[in-house]
């Protein structure tokens, strides 16, 4: 019985993905060219032309007789909170003047760098600004660019080894870079959420394919581990769908022994460990030198406040309680009810905690019709980004363990869109895993449409057709199979089939 041809992945083909492969470059970098300029001209600001608005940031100019101002607008390219960019102003203050990570300088005294936020920025600008000799605006769009562009650069060979079919490639680059380009529209510490799926998503669901020697996927998974954490601490919970992502695919997907798989998982949380106890002892440090010069420093919570961001999610419609999406509106009602508990302390955290579950004993039907108004958003925004994925997901359901890594990382990824508000800036993890969800499908779809025709050409063959027709399109570079329960395709075997 003769073979089925198949097109090696790296082939000469003539046909039409031939020529999308040649153009690959030239979209990448057309794509690449609209991002930014979009990006960093349509959130742009002269600082030369707001004097109003201007910030210093120089930390000579940060005395104590002129206190930093805050701006209307970040003097910045990207999008940032003008909030954010006075507090890493004043945490590149505190740095160069007594150097130590962390810690502030508000024009009189020494403070607790970005008190209530996400701490990572906090610790990286101060050293941009010091080691490249760059200004604070500066050496912001440099981190949020860096941020937008090396994940894509990472997961774009990714998703193009993840692909059957080179004319898709052009495509996946289309996808993720419209992403970045969203991404960027919104600037801030929130691009860190679609960095990690984009660059570490496409990567994870090809090695799991088995074609990696072992020590090379737990080397992988280790990288993971300290990728995601470092994520965390720029944006708090950031990765935290990719790590559950990561967690099913290691344990389920990929082809090994038990106890093999159970130490990919534990490489890659000994890797999320090692951030967290550096900055843990940054931590300790920065509130050892304030309680030299403070007495009555009360050292506040090293992250973005949960069950604050919980309790003003719950005035996201209007509503006779009172409850209002506003920050002022969560501390005014704990000064009321706990004066003592000042923002962002554990006490306030705990005290605004309680205050969240009176309200949904108190008014149970409005915050469930909150939640399910929420919802909705959250299922029109998942239809647009997966497109015709979504129906590919349906008539060609994919193995079960990359279907529930999906799903459980979509539902991780979506609930700041639940318990908060369905802004965009929150959901751009939400997002980029819907459009991987999409293309991934369409690629499944792909490769069932290519195993039934290699199954019918076959059976054709058995029963005396004729035979040395060549199946094009259909190369599996991960070495996926054509039977498998359930399934027309499988990973960990060769496509190819012995001749009989």
């Amino acid at each position: 019985m003769s073979i089925p041809r198949l097109i090696p992945h790296g082939g000469r083909n003539t046909g039409l993905g031939a020529k999308f492969s040649s153009a690959s470059p030239v979209i990448f970098f057309f794509c690449v060219f609209m991002l930014l300029s979009s990006a960093l001209g349509s959130t742009s600001i002269d600082p030369d032309k707001t004097n109003a608005n201007r910030v210093t940031s120089s930390a000579a100019e940060c005395s104590a007789s002129s206190p930093l101002a805050l701006p209307d607008v970040a003097p910045t390219r990207f999008r940032f909170m003008p909030l954010r960019f006075v507090l890493a102003q004043q945490a590149v203050a505190g740095y160069e003047r007594g150097g130590v990570p962390l810690v502030g300088f508000d024009g009189t005294k020494f403070t607790p760098a970005g008190e209530g936020d996400d701490l990572g920025v906090y610790y990286f600008i101060p050293k941009v600004v010091t080691d490249f000799h760059l200004s604070v605006a500066k050496s912001i769009d440099l981190f949020v660019v860096s941020l937008i562009v090396f994940p894509l650069l990472v997961g774009l060979p990714g998703l193009y080894l993840l692909v059957s079919r080179q004319s898709y490639s052009p495509w996946g680059i289309v996808a993720l870079c419209g992403l970045a380009a969203i991404t960027a529209r919104y600037g801030d510490v929130y691009v860190v959420q679609a960095g990690v799926i984009v660059a570490l998503v496409p990567w994870i669901l090809y090695l799991a394919g088995g074609h990696p020697q072992y020590s090379f996927l737990a080397i992988f998974a280790f990288t993971c581990g300290i990728v995601c954490s470092l994520a965390n601490i720029l944006r708090f919970q950031a990765s935290t769908p990719f790590l559950v992502f990561a967690v099913i695919i290691l344990l389920f997907q990929v082809k090994s022994k038990l106890s093999r798989r159970i130490f990919l998982l534990v490489a890659l949380f000994i890797g999320a460990l090692v951030p967290q106890f550096y900055f843990h002892s940054l931590l300790n440090n920065r509130d050892r030198f304030l309680l030299a010069i403070d007495r009555c420093y009360v050292p506040a919570v090293p992250y973005h406040p949960t069950w604050h961001n919980v309790y003003t999610g719950l005035g996201f419609l209007n509503n006779p309680y009172g409850l209002v999406n506003k920050d002022e509106s969560a501390i005014e009602r704990v000064r009321a009810i706990a004066p003592q508990a000042l923002y962002p302390s554990f006490a306030y955290e705990q005290a605004v905690k309680k205050e969240v579950f009176r309200t949904l004993k108190a008014h149970p039907g409005f915050v469930l019709y909150s939640f399910m108004v929420k919802l909705g958003l959250l299922l029109l925004i998942s239809v647009i980004c997966c497109g015709p994925g979504l129906i590919a997901a349906v008539r060609y359901p994919k193995l079960w363990p990359i279907e529930c890594a999906f799903w459980s990382a979509m539902l991780t990824a979506s609930l700041n869109g639940i318990l908060v508000e369905p802004r965009a800036p929150y959901l751009l993890g939400f997002m980029a895993l819907c459009v991987l969800y999409g293309f991934v499908s369409l690629e499944w779809r792909n490769r069932n449409t290519a195993g039934q025709a290699v199954a019918k050409y076959e059976s054709l063959s058995l029963n005396g057709a004729p035979s040395g027709v060549a199946v094009t399109g259909t190369t599996m570079p991960l070495g996926w199979s054509t039977a498998a329960e359930g399934s027309p395709l499988r990973p960990g075997a060769n496509c190819e089939k012995g001749s009989s």
